[in-house]
C-alpha cells in the first residue's frame, strides 16, 4: 500500500514539474501571420455564408483569433426542427499550424470504416476534405481546404444523411471574397 501512494506521488510530482515547464517554455510571442498575406476581415468572411433551404440561420459571429496564429474566424448556426448545423469559416493565412494536420489527411484515399460510420479523406468542389459520417447517432463532419488557406468546417447532428452537410459545404462559394 505504501508503495501504491508514494507511486501516485512520484507521479504527481513529475507531472506538476513536466506542467510547470510546459508553462515556462511557452512564453514566447505567438508567431506572427505568414511574411505578404493580408487575412480577409471577418466581417467578409460573412460573404461565404450560405442560405439552407428549409433551415433557420442563426446571427453570424465574426472574431480574429491570435493564437496558434492570426487568423480571421466566422461561425453561424443552422436549425430545423431537432437538427442542427454548425459552420465555422477559417482565413488561417495559410499559417502551418491551422492546416498542416488538415492537409495530411484531407483529399487523400484514407478511409476508415466502423460499425456505425466512417471517416475519409475526398475531394470536394476540387478541394481536399475529410468526411465523417455516424449513421447510427446521425452526427456528420465535414472540412473542406481551400488553396491550403480557408477552411471551411461543417457539423452537423440530428441530421437524416451526410448530404445535409454536402449542399451546405457545396454553397460555400470563395469566389465572392474576390
Amino acid at each position: 500500500m505504501i508503495l501504491a501512494v508514494r507511486a501516485v506521488l512520484g507521479l504527481a510530482l513529475v507531472s506538476a514539474l513536466a506542467c510547470g515547464r510546459a508553462e515556462e517554455q511557452n512564453t514566447a510571442p505567438p508567431p506572427a501571420a505568414a511574411p505578404g498575406v493580408t487575412l480577409v476581415p471577418p466581417e467578409k468572411l460573412a460573404a461565404l455564408v450560405p442560405v439552407l433551404d428549409g433551415w433557420t440561420r442563426e446571427p453570424i459571429q465574426t472574431a480574429t483569433v491570435n493564437l496558434p496564429a492570426p487568423a480571421a474566424h466566422l461561425t453561424v448556426g443552422y436549425t430545423r426542427g431537432k437538427a442542427r448545423i454548425d459552420l465555422e469559416i477559417t482565413d488561417t493565412g495559410g499559417h502551418p499550424d491551422y492546416v498542416g494536420s488538415l492537409a495530411k489527411v484531407a483529399g487523400t484515399a484514407f478511409n476508415q470504416k466502423a460499425s456505425n460510420g466512417y471517416l475519409k479523406g475526398m475531394r470536394i468542389g476540387g478541394h481536399p476534405a475529410t468526411e465523417s459520417w455516424n449513421h447510427v447517432d446521425r452526427l456528420g463532419d465535414i472540412s473542406v481546404l481551400i488553396a491550403r488557406r480557408l477552411i471551411v468546417h461543417a457539423t452537423g447532428t440530428d441530421l437524416n444523411s451526410i448530404e445535409t452537410l454536402r449542399s451546405l459545404i457545396a454553397k460555400v462559394d470563395p469566389a465572392k471574397l474576390k
